[in-house]
């Protein structure tokens, strides 16, 4: 991080962790969007910012932990009421990963950046 910079950037606890890793390749690798030659399928990082209607961030964070795929969550502060990390094998499924999380009551708009 540059210096001067300050994380979160607003100066306080900004995102909240609710729960822990599920259904992550392995520990402490940390999260890695291509592969090596001879290193098995290329992994998938994706992050999808949910905006709500109004409905209780931590019961859609809840929700959201038991799709397949999902790694992490977090209710936050700001334009996004929950963030949702996601590892997958491909980016086929990421449209599908979105629909499933686009069912979940009280999500009204789901968001995809992929890391790259």
């Amino acid at each position: 991080m540059a210096p001067g910079l300050r994380w979160p950037p607003c100066g306080h606890r900004a995102a909240r962790r609710v729960g822990a890793l599920r259904g992550a390749a392995g520990g402490g690798e940390g999260l890695q969007a291509g592969r090596r030659r001879g290193e098995g399928p290329a992994v998938n990082v994706t992050f999808l910012l949910l905006s709500l209607d109004g409905n209780t961030p931590a019961q859609v964070a809840r929700e959201a932990q038991q799709v397949p795929g999902v790694v992490e969550v977090y209710a936050t502060v700001g334009e996004y009421d929950v963030v949702v990390v996601a590892r997958t094998q491909g980016t086929r499924q990421i449209p599908e990963l979105a629909d499933r999380l686009r069912k979940i009551h009280g999500v009204v708009k789901v968001t995809c950046c992929v890391a790259v």
